[in-house]
């Protein structure tokens, strides 16, 4: 990126900031958090995570899967599992719940390795980050809340998404929540890609790799809910407001590069909504499910 460009990205992403926060939204916060890490990096001369981080905080649809978890984290929990989720969340959550002890776990050693410098930037004193997938983790240990955001929809081979929830609900405590939240269309799907993203994705017989599922109400109800023993205690829905603005808007991305992303919040804040029933829904969008184990 040359010096032009990055600082007009940074000048559109200014701009983006100031219309964002005049308007009434509650992923502020976050948003304003991950800036404010992204300048520490700045002054600790990671200048071009920092600016990346600053103009960029997070991905387009996390603006609604945030608000979703936050929102039902009722009370500090006391022992917190993240699977793989964004590392921001948990980071973010760290700072309100100073009390509740969370475990980070993510097989991805670049995730962990981004994940830790953060963590020692911040001085953050009750995290725990482990180099590790679900297979890896003790049933012995107990957690009375368990999150994952836009990861269920990843895990494939020998544990696929029907299998991760069930191995989650064995490691949560009696009266603990697990929450998830996977992305949705009108109609279900699977995306293959050329190059395995996350390292952890097996090769398929047509030399492309898993990349992740797209679901709708049945494959949901099939996948994720009906082979558990928890119980349901929130299912609630976001998607845009125009059915194929979602696809436009991906498809402007790679022909702008960074300087699009920066639009993310404005795109989610003024074109997705959130709905109350899957039958409202206009196209894509992300599900928020909510289980309880009693």
């Amino acid at each position: 990126m040359t010096y032009v460009k990055l600082i007009f990205t940074i000048v559109i992403s200014l701009i983006v900031q100031i219309i964002y926060f005049t308007r009434k939204n509650s992923s502020k916060s976050i948003d304003f958090f991950g800036r404010k890490i992204g300048i520490k990096k700045v002054l600790n001369n990671e200048l071009k995570e920092g600016v990346e981080l600053f103009c960029h905080p997070m991905e387009s649809v996390r603006y609604s899967e945030f608000n979703y978890v936050l929102s039902k984290i009722e009370k500090t929990p006391v022992r917190v599992l993240d699977v793989s989720s964004p590392r921001l969340f948990s980071i973010f959550l760290s700072k309100i719940h100073k009390q509740a002890q969370i475990f980070m776990v993510n097989p991805d050693p670049f995730d962990i390795k981004e994940t830790q410098k953060i963590i020692q930037l911040e001085k953050v004193r009750n995290i725990n980050v482990s180099l590790s997938d679900l297979q890896g983790l003790s049933c012995t240990t107990h957690f009375d809340l368990i999150y994952s955001i836009s990861v269920i929809e990843h895990i494939s081979g020998d544990i696929d998404d029907v299998r991760a929830v069930q191995l989650l609900e064995k490691l949560l405590s009696h009266g603990g929540k697990i929450i998830l939240t996977v992305p949705v269309d009108k109609f279900y799907r699977e995306e293959f890609v050329n190059v395995p993203l996350y390292g952890t994705q097996p090769k398929q017989l047509n030399g492309k790799y898993f990349f992740q599922r797209i679901y709708d109400y049945d494959s949901i109800m099939q996948r994720l809910i009906e082979p558990n023993n928890l119980k349901l205690i929130d299912m609630s829905w976001y998607g845009e407001k125009r059915s194929g603005s979602w696809q436009n808007y991906r498809r402007t991305m790679p022909k702008s590069g960074f300087i699009f992303n920066v639009l993310d919040p404005l795109y989610m804040d003024f074109f997705f909504t959130k709905y109350s029933s899957w039958n409202d829904m206009k196209g894509f969008g992300v599900c928020g499910l909510t289980f309880e184990k009693v």
